[in-house]
């Protein structure tokens, strides 16, 4: 019974135990069923990971990027391909020290900056060349593993070699575009001062007092600009400049003042013309210390005579267009060899035109002439014309004192010879009637003789209004005689106190007979004027001689407003016009209540040749 009691506490055990091993079966199923799901998780999972691993070595492929992973010690751990190009590296490679290989950079310096990005955990960037001319971003920074722990550094190299081109290329082309705008500005501001210089030609032309002031203007304005040193002006003298009146003396008419129209066109012979010298000068005040010599060349230049065929000048007017030479002592005349001895060489000539023929040529000399820029010969015809037309002005201008001159003789011959003789017949009839009038009647033969002394009055009024518009003509030497008579004349006939002052003034100064005429004229109207307008009971007339000739008729009347009055004045014109057909300059100061003061000025050039 014991050992059945055993047996059966045995047989209990052994139902608990294979109880136990049934629930340990079911666990462990249940187990097997849980590490059979982890195992396809896991196998899921590998198979991503290989499909991203495989993708990753794709895009490290496509994005041809050398990359390397080193450890802390500076050993490959892995790389991409295209590291290859870079480093001499192959996969066997893997697990040695970096600095064991060697690269391409110019600069071997890989090992230090990865010590420093491992010591000091600061990535760094940097452009490196390759000794075969490639250029690379190197970057280098730490390698973090997932516990953020530093597990070496991964160096990446971008080729830039080609933007590295790009930019050299941009940089060319800034180059080339930054000096085309600075040629772009140049040719602006070098057509501005071409355009400058035309304009202020134009407005030379527009303001000259005479053909020789815009001669010179225009030569000191062009000489300037292009630092010409010497200019000379050269006129045509044929047939037609016969008839005409030298540049240089504006007294005269001129050939070059005459338009197409004056002339027939059998009279203009311009390729048969001699062309002389106008004495119109520009000279560099610098320079002019330097032209040993110069006299002589002056003095030459004005005597001698150019033909159509000879020197620069005789190709612009065979030409009508502007020419230059780079050394004239090759090319020039005999009679001006001595230019060699001035050190100028370079000349340019261009054309004064009227109506496209050529009057005038202005030349130039340089010590040395450089090429022209293409906008200034374009521009010196046009500046041609703008002289031609300051002569044709003038001319103009000559032609209507002219007119006025000999309108006026008309006038003054009609009044001498028609009413003035009208009114002699008139007195000799009222001197007959007076004689044929009976004693008894003496009221009549008062009127008779009023009417006789009105008549007789009457006729000196016409006869000397006659005179004045037919006035003999005034020799230089005379003219302060006639100045004294025509003060001595006003006096008499309008009872003023008119004072001749002639301290200063040398008789010998004045030698050109016109100029003599032309200032008696300007003082009788200044005279007639003052009487008729200033309500002044004295006047002053003063002439004086210093380096110019000087007038001054000077009242002490009412004066006037000379913005209102001098543009309605005729008189004032005719004595402007007549002062600047000689050179002179004519000046008017005036205020109410102040007086008025007529000045006339002459250079001693014109006064004396």
């Amino acid at each position: 019974m014991a050992s059945n009691e055993e047996v059966m506490s045995i047989n209990e055990e052994l139902q608990s135990t294979n109880e136990e091993l049934e629930t340990s079966k079911e666990e462990l199923q249940s187990l097997n069923e849980e590490i059979l799901t982890v195992n396809m998780q896991l196998a899921s999972k590998v198979d991503e990971l290989e499909i991203k691993h495989a993708d990753l070595e794709n895009l490290i492929a496509a994005t041809d990027v050398a990359t390397v992973c080193l450890g802390t010690d500076l050993s490959i751990r892995w790389f991409t391909p295209a590291t290859r190009e870079l480093i001499r590296i192959k996969p066997a490679d893997i697990g040695r020290p970096v600095h064991d290989l060697q690269n391409d950079f110019v600069n071997d310096d890989l090992v230090e900056e990865c010590e420093q990005v491992v010591r000091k955990l600061i990535p760094t960037d940097s452009e490196v060349d390759c000794i075969d001319g490639r250029t690379f971003i190197r970057r280098v920074i730490p390698y973090r593993t997932d516990d953020d722990r530093i597990g070496g550094v991964v160096i990446t190299l971008i080729d830039i070699t080609s933007l590295r081109k790009r930019e050299e290329e941009l940089r060319v082309s800034e180059g080339k575009l930054r000096e085309l705008n600075k040629t772009l500005e140049q040719k602006v501001v070098q057509r501005t001062e071409l355009l400058s210089i035309l304009q202020h030609t134009t407005k030379i032309a527009n303001e000259a007092k005479s053909v020789e002031e815009a001669m010179r203007a225009a030569m000191a304005n062009l000489a300037i600009y292009n630092s010409w040193r010497v200019g000379h002006v050269w006129q045509r003298s044929d047939e037609l400049a016969e008839r005409g009146e030298p540049l240089q003396d504006s007294s005269h008419p001129t050939t070059a003042e005459h338009t197409h129209a004056d002339f027939p066109e059998q009279d203009r012979t311009p390729r048969s013309a001699i062309w002389v010298s106008t004495g119109i000068w520009h000279i560099n005040e610098e320079f002019r210390h330097l032209l040993t010599g110069f006299d002589e060349f002056q003095r030459l230049t004005e005597q001698m005579t150019m033909n159509v065929d000879e020197g620069v000048v005789g190709r612009v007017i065979t030409s009508g267009q502007p020419r230059q030479v780079r050394d004239i002592t090759e090319h020039q005349d005999t009679p001006r060899s001595c230019i060699a001895g001035l050190k100028l060489h370079g000349a340019i000539a261009f054309p004064i035109t009227i109506d496209r023929e050529v009057v005038a040529i202005i030349e130039f000399f340089s010590e040395q002439l450089a090429d022209l820029e293409p906008a200034l010969l374009e521009i010196l015809p046009d500046i041609g014309i703008q002289l031609g037309r300051v002569i044709q002005r003038k001319h103009l201008e000559q032609l209507i004192t002219d007119i006025a001159n000999e309108e006026e003789k008309r006038i003054g011959r009609e009044l001498h010879d028609g009413i003035a003789q009208q009114l002699t017949g008139g007195a000799l009839i009222a001197e007959a009637l007076r004689k044929s009038l009976p004693d008894e009647m003496a009221a009549q033969i008062d009127n008779v003789d009023h009417l006789i002394d009105i008549l007789q009055e009457t006729h000196n009024d016409v006869s000397r209004l006659s005179r004045g518009l037919m006035p003999d003509a005034i020799a230089a030497a005379d003219l302060l005689p006639a100045l004294r008579g025509l003060v001595a004349e006003t006096k008499k006939r309008f009872g003023i106190d008119v004072t001749l002052i002639t301290e200063k003034y040398d008789e010998s100064f004045i030698r050109v007979d016109t100029t003599a005429a032309t200032i008696y004229q300007v003082a009788r109207e200044s005279l007639h004027n003052a009487l008729k307008h200033s309500g002044s009971d004295a006047v002053d007339v003063e002439v004086s001689t210093t380096k110019i000739f000087s007038l001054v008729v000077r009242d002490h009347g009412d004066g006037f407003d000379m913005r209102e009055t001098i543009p309605k004045a005729n008189g004032l014109r005719i004595m402007r016009y007549r002062t600047e057909a000689i050179g002179g300059e004519l000046t008017i100061q005036s205020a109410e209540g102040k007086g008025t003061q007529v000045t006339l000025t002459i250079p001693r050039t014109r006064c004396q040749s």
